[in-house]
């Protein structure tokens, strides 16, 4: 079955290639300082996707060698430590576990905005988002108005969450409406990947009303969009307002390990004492909440893995380079009935999504039992689920509102190159040519229902 699609990919000689993938791992190894047996891999030309597997395990034991070496750490501290104990390499003064803080840290690795700036760490994306929004509606009593330009699930369930209590939430910008608070996603998560219009943003901050834009940049962990959100503001002189920039410190910052839950907030103000009021107060809320960081992943980043800048920066570069390549393996423009969209946005982003026939959710069901086949009989390294690391080559079907019956398929090359790449880029090839889910369905003898709870 589907032997089409690997027959090119059994033939290849991916020696090289898998040479210097060994070799990477041995350098993670190496920097790492961890006690691990040697991984003997065999390279066989007639099996390419087993190699992989055994590179695939090569790193899960290094991976899990690096946890092991951080838990023993912190192993020897108490939830309640004795004050002035040396737990980091800098010291800091604590408590209890839930007011752990080390924003000297933050502020090392992670000042993407100016160097006049506050860098505030939280335990994952979605409580930095969920922190920043109680923290600043809670300055104006709840009594303000708030427009959120955002398409994550999540975060439209807090936006919901907010309106409960009061607070006057909007989902787009109406002229003559005054706003004292902007949260939106740099790119829109619809099946174009769109940016958001800056020119309407930049409009927006013209007003004296406006103080807060928070702006969440996960989903491309591009720093420009509020960069240039700065720059209009300093070169505008425009007075009493703060920028603060999101992002998960899980997607693509631990080089798709997926060592630990963490997010970020970089916070800017046009006057620097607001900066350090502004930050000391959400970092209240912040312990109030329990959303900081616990002692792993504050020990976590302090390890060599996650301090190279190099090797963070070559990480993501190559996981959109490697998006684009396979945007490229389909058709720049779909004119059928049963892919009728692929995103064309990609720059920058770490996936593709395409949206089939009508959108609704029973549509998708083929593609995932075809691939979910294809993977048990070659063996590709080839996941269904959501991807945080973005280091494996996964899909994974997105369901926006649990209300409407619609999805997106979503297509996540990864980090590593090799024949599972291949395959993907392949079977994107093959299936944006397919015209209709007949046709799709007498090439693989598939015809199939999702039973929905799986997605819940």
């Amino acid at each position: 079955m589907n032997y089409h699609l690997v027959n090119s990919i059994l033939k290849q000689d991916y020696s090289n290639l898998f040479l210097e993938q060994i070799k990477e791992l041995d350098y993670l190894k190496e920097i790492s300082n961890i006690s691990l047996n040697k991984h003997t891999i065999t390279i066989d030309r007639k099996d390419p996707f087993l190699v992989e597997k055994e590179i695939e395990l090569y790193g899960n034991k290094i991976r899990m060698a690096i946890i092991e070496q951080v838990q023993s750490k912190i192993s020897k501290y108490y939830k309640s430590p004795i004050i002035d104990k040396e737990a980091f390499e800098a010291k800091i003064l604590f408590n209890y576990e839930r007011s752990y803080s080390n924003d000297n840290l933050a502020k090392m690795a992670w000042a993407d905005i100016l160097e006049s700036s506050e860098v505030l760490l939280f335990s994952s994306g979605m409580a930095t988002i969920s922190t920043i929004l109680t923290s600043i509606t809670s300055i104006f009593n709840n009594k303000c108005n708030c427009v959120i330009l955002g398409k994550y699930f999540e975060t439209l369930t807090i936006s919901n969450l907010l309106q409960k209590i009061g607070v006057n939430i909007s989902q787009k910008i109406e002229e003559n409406h005054v706003y004292n608070i902007l949260f939106l996603e740099p790119t829109k998560y619809s099946w174009k990947l769109e940016n958001q219009d800056i020119e309407q943003i930049k409009n927006q901050l013209l007003s004296k009303d406006i103080q807060f834009v928070i702006i969440d940049s996960t989903l491309s962990q591009d720093s420009r969009f509020a960069n240039e959100i700065v720059t209009f503001i300093n070169d505008g002189k425009l007075q009493n307002k703060y920028v603060i920039e999101i992002k998960s410190r899980l997607k693509l910052y631990q080089l798709g390990f997926e060592f630990c839950n963490l997010g970020s907030a970089e916070i800017y103000a046009t006057a620097h004492n607001d900066i350090k009021s502004i930050s000391e107060y959400i970092s209240k809320i912040r312990t109030v909440l329990g959303t900081t960081p616990d002692f792993f992943s504050l020990s976590m980043l302090e390890h060599p893995i996650l301090n190279s800048q190099g090797l963070t920066e070559k990480y993501i570069n190559t996981i959109f380079s490697n998006n684009k390549i396979l945007r490229n393996y389909g058709k720049s423009s779909i004119n059928t009935n049963f892919i009728t969209k692929i995103s064309n946005k990609i720059t920058g982003k770490p996936f593709t999504i395409i949206e089939i026939g009508d959108k609704k959710i029973n549509n998708y069901a083929p593609i995932i039992d075809h691939l979910r086949l294809i993977q048990k009989e070659y063996l590709p390294c080839l996941f269904l689920g959501s991807s945080f690391g973005f280091r494996h080559h996964r899909y994974e079907m997105i369901i926006p509102d649990n209300r409407i019956d619609e999805a997106y398929l979503k297509f996540c090359p990864g980090y590593r190159k090799g024949p599972s790449f291949d395959l993907f880029c392949n079977y994107f090839s093959w299936l944006s040519q397919i015209s209709s889910i007949e046709e799709f369905s007498n090439n693989t003898g598939i015809q199939s229902k999702f039973d929905t709870k799986q997605f819940d």
